[in-house]
């Protein structure tokens, strides 16, 4: 029977009609049991979860029958060592690799996944078969890898996985240990070995021999029972054979380097030669990406292995001479393009290949000189706007002259004329002034930020330079091609010092507020508006104007620095005039006029215009922080545009995950009691974003520390005005919030949103909040002011928007019979309605979305489990596959592996979950008793009532003493050389601790309060005590100096211009102050701290100046320090006099005095 006609009758072939299932099986084999050494199936019983099917004993199964069509067998001879002939009669003399590849590849039209790759190459892998050579093995071995996904290794006297090993690399690659524990080794033996003569040594006549396998020559596999790995043709440990796998390991094994085609290495050779010895990382992967196989990625690792491979066949190249025939002849080739990772997939995403040609075919259209490349990209928008929906660009000319010159370009597509119409309010305008392409025009994109912080743009392009009117030509830009959000609608226009108000109200931002971007300012604004000089002059007090937060402290400031600049000796008459200007703009940097601004979202400049240059630089360097992208426009413009098509896939990503958030929130909420809170809690979470929702979240539980209170005409008796006050802070204003009127707090002015208050007033009102505030599940598009092309769509369409525009399509009217039903006046009352709540409710006090909790997610799944049987088959599937994305999700397959082991399977720890445990050492189980038993008497110890011995008292404890003594007890009635035991029964009393109370004043042992030292001091004179617990006291006592009665120095003595350390933290007594020429001086002793709070010899009446008394006042530690002052008289008469009759207590804040008996 020939092989054609023996691969028509396989089992289940359809060509095989003849109905004869006696003695064959229709479906894959796959046999469950022990397994042999040789990788044989052994009948050893079926498992109860797996049942397997028994081959058939009376015909060949269709993998026997597909080897034979694969191994071509027959008589083989070779000769012995010994010189011996030898004949196999059974030897594998060729392998059918194409016939393999039809049937086993992925990639082949007949391919056919039903074969069972295990027990076809145990049938081709048999133990004891004699092979023509190991090439042929190896042959064999390499189309199983190229189709399977795995990477073959060739040792001395083994050939298999290269993953057969025990992992011991301390490295973390980012795919895996190379080695795993896999299982596939295949030993083998040389049958022809050759005697060489080893080399002699000097003085030694004794000829040696050595013997060298013939691997070219006949072979035998083989099977050794005492060796540590065993013959084996299945993977196993963590081995996963796979298109992944097959990257990895060919990638840490060198093959992608090392089989690069030798027409590619000459070419790289040749371009670097020709630039002098340079070859940029981008024609690297230009030239190696088609050659590699397309889902290999390239790594900045690659590329640095594929220059150092250049360095060294240079040497080669130039002996060659240019000739590539020489060349090829010293240099190694092989084709890459033949594996499992060149595979194409269903999942792979063809959009950005179909624009890449669309892309080289615009470039190559006229001729590919360098002048005509500069208007190669005005065809390529041309072809993208009359494909693309929603895609629109305008060229910035300059008409002024007899021929038109082409001065910019900026495009917008439909995703960023929707980021304008939601987030419009807030941008920022600047330009990336950096020779980025061959025309160096700086790049400039209308930055801002989403409701996530993250940077989106509302346009973007290159332009001749930063000029006013390329601003304006922006603005146009902007006026004309997204109408939905008229420039007067922006509120805020940020930038540097380029820009000023005017500016920005004559670009048709009539009613926005320029900010100037504070880090600007910081960094070299003010240094350019002052010069250095006077920058470093009034530095300090531009920084405190520009973070003013209230006008009051903006005119203090500006007061002190006029004064400042007035009293230099040598006036500049420039850097006052400066100054005067930069006041007059305070509206554009001060933060209290920020503040004030609607829409300002608390941010201060144009920071997300850096971020998006940033972005921008990293994306056109792939990445690189050093930028040394420069390119054709064209070539820009095509790789921002997947920039675009890059970000709007993260954040899709991110929408979608907050999504799911808010989806469980509901559910959460749904189950909760039927509050006031709740109820508006759900209409939020059904309405607005994650972040705004935990904004609103936030401020509703906020409202539990105000009071409202309602203003009626009295003639219609509808609320005409709302009062908010707050219970926590009384002092603090009411708000009034008339009818139809928002709150003008800073919170709200921020965000645009509800505040605190509003919600106090109405609960929740959606038209309160803005577009932008609204919940989406991903990014969408905008068609508002877009008019398509007169050319027809074609399949380009979906290229550039079809995978990143989603168009909102018309609201459609609501169903009110579908909506869920919320009576919404309830939720907008003032919770008195609320239903009783369940005993043990306690209400959600954070703001923080959450996720279910193990109750709720426990009913879920019981109710699950309960209906599984009732529901159909479809519902069935569904919830299986729910079920099965569960145990994916917990299983962590990084702490566990699979390792084969006579048969059976084992879970074990991976390598990285052993290194991660602590290295503790195995205890023996009387060891373990011990501490238990040492932990229990521990435990009984410490029921010891701690408060009963903190007070001072001390207790009896009975009981049987479990382990040795503790000196912390005493034991009663026991003789002292009779030490208690184990076991034995105890009376034991614990110490009581014994508090040492110190006053702080006088250091004896009674507390401050029941000090009668203090007391009787405290009849005559204030008392302030100093500690850093309590600062306004400081703050009194200077504020006591400052105006303290005026008296006369009664003593000759000098005055003490610095305190001793020992005086410094002394209590003292302050007697008089006077007034002198030098300024204040004080009459002060200080005390010892003893019982009668003497004073100190060397410091009685001391005179100190006003600094040092000040200076003393400033107290920095935690202890106390007490200060009496006796200038303030105390007498007996009714009306008692605290202070002189010229000084007023509301000068200085006055603790309490003691009482005049």
């Amino acid at each position: 029977m020939s092989r054609e006609q023996e691969m028509s009758s396989l089992p289940g072939n359809p060509g095989n009609d003849r109905g004869d299932t006696a003695h064959t099986s229709t479906g894959p084999l796959r046999i469950v049991g022990s397994v042999t050494a040789n990788g044989a199936p052994q009948n050893s019983g079926a498992r109860e979860s797996e049942p397997s099917v028994q081959p058939r004993t009376t015909g060949p199964t269709r993998e026997q029958v597909l080897v034979r069509c694969l191994v071509t067998r027959g008589a083989l001879s070779y000769t012995k060592q010994q010189g011996g002939q030898v004949t196999v009669d059974d030897a594998v003399l060729a392998f059918d690799s194409a016939l393999y590849d039809r049937k086993m590849s992925p990639t082949s039209p007949e391919f056919d996944d039903t074969f069972d790759v295990d027990l076809m190459c145990a049938e081709i892998f048999r133990v004891g078969d004699v092979w023509a050579s190991r090439d042929l093995l190896c042959k064999a071995l390499n189309c199983r890898a190229s189709c399977e996904g795995f990477t073959t290794k060739i040792e001395k006297n083994w050939v298999g996985c290269n993953r057969v090993g025990k992992p011991t690399s301390t490295r973390g690659y980012a795919g895996g240990e190379l080695k795993c524990n896999c299982t596939l080794h295949i030993t083998i033996k040389a049958l022809v070995k050759s005697r060489y003569e080893r080399p002699q040594k000097l003085g030694n006549t004794t000829v040696k021999y050595e013997y060298r396998a013939e691997w070219s020559q006949p072979i035998e596999l083989v099977d050794n029972d005492k060796a540590k790995m065993r013959f084996n043709t299945r993977h196993g440990g963590d081995c996963r054979p796979g298109r992944q796998n097959r990257i990895a390991t060919q990638s840490r094994s060198g093959n992608y380097l090392k089989k690069i085609p030798d027409q590619t290495m000459f070419s790289l050779l040749h371009m670097f030669e020709q630039n002098d010895g340079c070859i940029s990382s981008n024609t690297i992967k230009n030239t190696i990406t088609p050659v590699w196989p397309k889902h290999k990625s390239m790594t900045k690792h690659d590329v640095f292995n594929i220059k150092v491979k250049i360095m060294k066949l240079l040497p080669i190249f130039k002996q060659s001479n240019g000739d590539f025939q020489k060349f090829q002849e010293q240099a190694t080739s092989s084709d890459l393009l033949s594996g499992i990772d060149d595979a194409s997939s269903l999942n792979d995403d063809e959009a950005y290949a179909m624009a890449s040609s669309a892309w080289f075919e615009v470039r190559n259209s006229l001729g590919g000189t360098r002048e005509d490349a500069v208007f190669q990209f005005i065809d390529y928008l041309k072809l993208i706007q009359a494909r693309a929906k929603g895609f629109s660009f305008k060229l910035a000319e300059d008409t002024s002259g007899k021929k038109k010159t082409l001065l910019g370009v900026l495009w917008m597509t439909a995703t960023m004329r929707r980021n304008f119409e939601l987030y419009g309010d807030y941008i920022s305008l600047d330009m990336m002034k950096r020779g980025l392409n061959t025309l160096l025009w700086p790049y400039i994109g209308v930055a801002m930020y989403d409701n996530m912080k993250k940077v989106c743009l509302a346009c973007e392009g290159i332009l001749c330079g930063e000029q006013v009117d390329m601003y304006q030509f922006v603005a146009t830009f902007l006026a004309e091609n997204a109408p939905a959000r008229p420039l007067s609608d922006v509120k805020i226009v940020a930038g540097d010092g380029f820009f000023n108000q005017d500016m920005i109200h004559d670009f048709g931002f009539t009613m926005a507020k320029f900010l100037l971007d504070h880090w600007h300012l910081h960094d070299s604004g003010l240094t350019q508006m002052f010069g250095k000089a006077g920058h470093e002059l009034l530095k300090g007090h531009l920084t405190q104007m520009i973070q003013a937060e209230s006008e009051e402290r903006f005119n203090q400031v500006v007061k002190a620095a006029r004064e400042l600049l007035q009293s230099q000796k040598v006036r500049n008459g420039e850097t006052e005039k400066a100054f005067e200007t930069f006041v007059s703009q305070r509206e554009s940097y001060a933060q209290y006029c920020l503040d004030r601004t609607p829409g300002n979202r608390g941010l201060h400049g144009s920071s997300m215009s850096e971020q998006g240059h940033s972005s921008a630089l990293s994306f056109l360097n792939d990445g690189k922080k050093d930028n040394s992208y420069f390119a054709q426009p064209v070539d820009m413009i095509s790789k921002l545009l997947k920039r675009q098509k890059h970000q709007t896939k993260k954040t899709d990503a991110l929408l979608f995950g907050e999504s799911q958030k808010l989806t469980v929130e509901e559910s959460r909420l749904k189950t909760e009691p039927d509050t006031r809170a709740n109820k508006l809690l759900l209409l939020a979470v059904q309405k607005l974003g994650l972040r705004e929702y935990e904004r609103y979240k936030g401020n509703l539980l906020r409202t539990a520390e105000y009071a409202t209170e309602y203003v009626k005409d009295s003639v219609s008796d509808e609320v005409t005005c709302t009062i908010v006050r707050s219970t926590r802070h009384p002092d603090a204003p009411p708000r009034y919030l008339r009818k139809g009127e928002r709150c003008d707090c800073k919170d709200r002015i921020a965000e645009q949103d509800m505040c605190v208050h509003e919600i106090c007033c109405d609960g929740f009102d959606e038209d309160k909040f803005l577009p932008r505030h609204l919940r989406r599940d991903c990014v969408s598009g905008s068609l508002e002011g877009w008019s398509p092309p007169e050319s027809s769509a074609s399949p380009l369409d979906e290229i550039l928007e079809s995978n990143e525009v989603i168009f909102e399509p018309p609201a459609p009217a609501k169903d009110e019979s579908q909506e869920m039903s919320i009576d919404v006046s309830a939720a907008m009352g003032d919770g008195s309605g609320d239903p009783d709540l369940p005993e043990g409710y306690l209400p959600d006090r954070s703001a923080i979305v959450k996720p279910l909790g193990k109750g709720r997610v426990q009913s879920v799944l019981s109710t699950a489990i309960a209906s599984y049987n009732v529901v159909g088959v479809e519902k069935k599937f569904q919830i299986s596959s729910l079920v099965l994305q569960m145990e994916k999700l917990l299983t962590n397959d990084s702490n566990s592996m699979v390792v084969e082991s006579g048969g059976r399977c084992l879970m074990v720890p991976s390598e990285h979950m052993q290194r991660t445990q602590k290295k503790e050492r195995l205890k023996s189980g009387k060891e373990i008793s011990q501490q238990r038993k040492r932990k229990q008497a521990n435990e009984q110890m410490q029921k010891l009532s701690v408060s009963v011995q903190n007070k001072g008292l001390g207790q009896i404890v009975s009981g049987k003493l479990q382990t040795a003594f503790n000196g912390r007890y005493q034991i009663e009635n026991v003789m002292p050389t009779k030490m208690p035991h184990a076991g034995s029964n105890y009376n034991i009393r614990a110490n009581a601790k014994q508090r040492v109370i110190r006053c702080s004043l006088c250091n004896q042992n009674h507390t401050v309060l029941n000090c009668t030292r203090r007391k009787a001091m405290r009849m005559s004179s204030a008392e302030y005590v100093l500690t850093t617990k309590e600062p306004n006291t400081e703050l009194q006592l200077k504020a006591r100096l400052r105006v303290m009665p005026l008296g006369e120095i009664t003593t000759s003595k000098s005055v003490m211009s610095n305190l001793p350390k020992e005086c410094i933290q002394a209590p003292c007594i302050i007697h008089s102050c006077a007034e002198t020429h030098t300024g204040r001086n004080y009459e002060v002793s200080f005390l010892r701290k003893d019982a009668d709070l003497s004073r100190m010899e060397m410091y009685n009446q001391i005179w100190i100046s006003e600094n040092e008394m000040f200076k003393y006042a400033s107290h920095t530690q935690k202890a106390k320090k007490y200060v009496f002052d006796e200038t303030i008289t105390i007498t007996n008469q009714t009306h008692r006099t605290l202070v002189p009759s010229d000084v007023q207590q509301g000068d200085f804040g006055l603790p309490g005095f003691g009482q005049v008996m």
